[in-house]
């Protein structure tokens, strides 16, 4: 196992066979607004994040990961002050990396891969399909 590895994770490079790793988070808040001014941003049902870590070929990971939130109640930041509920999101990424060699990885991906349009805070909408492109060198 390389150095500074984790016990159980999937290392590019060690694996003769096709491996994978699946996980998640979920996250439940049972919130209430007693008053006003006392909840802001804060999900009153469920978040939950899911990803996997899938080695085809020793080199070759892709990633699929999805956050998956339920309705939240947000305020507005000028007046009039007003709470409202912002609706529920899936929002959905995948990313390829590839071990070049010993020590340089390139990875290309994609955010929000439905290209869906929400606000989980009032005023600062997240940003629709985006794409990258990395090169990490490590030594």
């Amino acid at each position: 196992m390389p150095a500074g590895s984790v016990p159980g994770a999937v290392h590019a490079g060690t694996a003769s066979a096709a491996t994978a790793i699946c996980g998640g988070v979920a996250t439940i808040t049972l919130a209430k607004i007693i008053q006003a001014f006392e909840i802001t941003s804060i999900p009153s049902l469920v978040k939950l994040c899911i990803y996997a870590d899938w080695a085809p070929l020793p080199r070759l990971h892709l990633r699929p990961s999805a956050d998956i939130e339920s309705n939240r109640w947000t305020v507005t930041d000028a007046a009039p002050i007003v709470y409202f509920r912002t609706g529920h999101h899936v929002n959905a990424q995948l990313s390829a990396e590839y071990e070049v060699t010993r020590g340089l990885r390139a990875t290309i991906g994609a955010r929000n891969l439905f290209d869906q349009n929400y606000t989980p805070v009032a005023g600062y909408p997240e940003p629709g399909r985006s794409y990258y492109a990395s090169l990490r060198f490590t030594y």
